[in-house]
């Protein structure tokens, strides 16, 4: 991670905020480690597994819930809501 994402995560991780802006903060957390999450994904990893190993070292403090709703969002879309006739979903064989 570079170093300005690394001080942007502290000074969030500090308060640098106001209150109010929790959800601000937990998807700017989660976008400065995303391609750390991918890799443990990639991997083989659970998801738990991740989660919790982010939140022991401090890079994450957001609940699991909302840590899926961004691997959902911004790592595996496809996998998570694939729709009838969109590239990745499941073929039924009947037409």
């Amino acid at each position: 991670m570079s170093d300005i994402l690394e001080k942007i995560a502290q000074w969030v991780k500090e308060g640098g905020n106001s209150p109010d802006s929790t959800k601000r903060d937990a998807r700017a957390e989660f976008i400065a480690v995303q391609a750390d999450v991918k890799a443990a994904i990639d991997a083989g990893y659970a998801y738990r597994t991740i989660w919790e190993h982010m939140r022991e070292t401090k890079r994450l403090s957001c609940r699991y819930e909302t840590f899926l709703r961004y691997v959902r969002k911004f790592i595996q879309p496809m996998r998570f809501s694939p729709k009838l006739g969109q590239k990745g979903a499941p073929e039924t064989g009947r037409r």
